[in-house]
């Protein structure tokens, strides 16, 4: 197995991209607003979206990290079932962000491993 490959979600913040995340399962009030979302995939067949996620207590807070003095969050991956539109996706940097190298979408994955929505809203 080789490096990962990953590619940066590049929308802006928008009723779409909020839609999108939605359809994956994310709930947008947990990403931070200028955080980088990531598809990605370590093997070429299973794709994850990985993403900063707001920590929240038990109580549904945000909890605050005194020493980065910001609130706390960690990376989250969660299962890719629904792909964002192609001009949505820039090629990760070598680096890839988080160490990763660049690759094919999911779009051009095996089929049945998740949905490609018709339109951004359309979770299928």
């Amino acid at each position: 197995m080789g490096a990962p490959l990953s590619y940066v979600v590049v929308a802006p913040r928008s009723s779409e991209l909020v839609a999108w995340l939605r359809c994956n399962d994310i709930d947008p009030r947990d990403v931070p607003y200028k955080s980088e979302v990531f598809i990605r995939t370590d093997d070429g067949e299973k794709w994850y979206v990985e993403f900063d996620a707001y920590v929240r207590s038990e109580a549904g807070l945000l909890k605050y990290d005194v020493v980065e003095e910001t609130f706390a969050y960690d990376v989250c991956r969660v299962p890719l079932l629904n792909d964002p539109p192609m001009w949505w996706l820039k090629e990760a940097p070598p680096t890839g962000g988080r160490g990763a190298s660049v690759g094919p979408t999911g779009a051009e994955t095996a089929a049945g491993d998740h949905t490609v929505a018709e339109s951004v809203g359309d979770c299928g």
